[in-house]
């Protein structure tokens, strides 16, 4: 990312189960399953996480959906897109609660390392 907010190239990646509850890890046929059945669960669980797709109108809702999930794979983007829109405080936030879940980890050098890079990006 070179700093610049994007909108066309903001992307989500999660699992049905993440976005809809109810469904499960995985669906399976089998010779004793129901289509029907199997069907009309299909539909609901892809209505649901239709809707939650629905509901994310651009970069921002989706940078908020990582960071309720304090997830770590994002998260340089995540400072960048924060920075980038001068969102210090909501940035320095997320940095907090990054802290709080993985500061314990050996790793946690090394990300505090690569926060501070970002961070120095936009003069802080």
């Amino acid at each position: 990312m070179n700093g610049d907010i994007s909108e066309f190239v903001s992307h989500l990646t999660c699992r049905i189960r993440e976005i809809a509850p109810a469904a499960p890890a995985h669906y399976t046929l089998t010779p004793d399953i129901d289509p029907d059945a199997l069907s009309k669960e299909l539909v609901s669980h892809l209505e649901e996480g239709m809707s939650f797709l629905h509901s994310l109108t651009g970069a921002r809702d989706i940078v908020h959906y990582y960071m309720d999930k304090t997830a770590l794979h994002l998260s340089e983007v995540t400072f960048r897109f924060l920075l980038k829109a001068g969102d210090t405080e909501e940035a320095k936030h997320y940095l907090q609660q990054l802290h709080a879940k993985y500061g314990a980890e050996k790793r946690w050098t090394i990300l505090e390392k690569k926060y501070a890079a970002v961070f120095a990006e936009y003069g802080m």
